[in-house]
């Protein structure tokens, strides 16, 4: 009888340690973006666009591990009006990756269209496509001490955006 109430015991104490387990996570998505005009610009047009600023309802996915594993569900998270997030997550490693690599959606719709070289692009380079739906935008370590991350989604040029592509067009006056 006491070896049964032991366990019944155990038992009962096993069962919230996943949710007590669980870190809340604030995350703070940002963007910085590229310079795309001809002339330099000035510096501080240069340090305006290099500083993260907020980026409201941008959607992410977390994929446990620190690969862009396509085979495991990601969870789909949108920042808020100011560009945060809170979540409770399991603690551990967590690829974050957008929406062009939440799937191979994107990357299927590059290797259609960018299969021969096009009007200013060259022909895609498939081994640098695989690598990059593989790697993820960032990596955070959920851990019970570090609860916050900044996370920046870089805007590149509009010539230069699609991955694994050279751009042999003219650039901007």
């Amino acid at each position: 009888m006491k070896f049964q109430v032991l366990l019944m015991l155990f038992g009962c104490l096993l069962m919230p340690l996943k949710a007590v387990c669980q870190v809340t996570v604030h995350l703070k998505i940002t963007q910085t973006s590229s310079y795309c005009g001809g002339a330099a610009p000035p510096r501080e047009l240069i340090e305006q666009l290099n500083t993260p600023s907020a980026l409201a309802g941008k959607v992410i996915y977390l994929r446990k591990g620190k690969t862009n594993n396509l085979c495991k569900k990601p969870v789909m998270l949108k920042s808020d009006e100011n560009g945060e997030i809170t979540t409770s997550l399991d603690p551990g490693f967590y690829a974050v990756v957008d929406d062009t690599k939440n799937d191979n959606v994107y990357y299927n719709d590059l290797r259609k269209r960018f299969s021969e070289p096009v009007l200013n692009y060259g022909e895609l380079d498939i081994n640098c496509l695989d690598s990059w739906l593989e790697t993820p935008q960032q990596v955070i370590e959920v851990v019970s001490k570090k609860t916050q991350f900044q996370i920046n989604f870089h805007q590149p040029c509009s010539w230069n955006a699609i991955p694994c592509v050279q751009y042999n067009g003219p650039m901007p006056p």
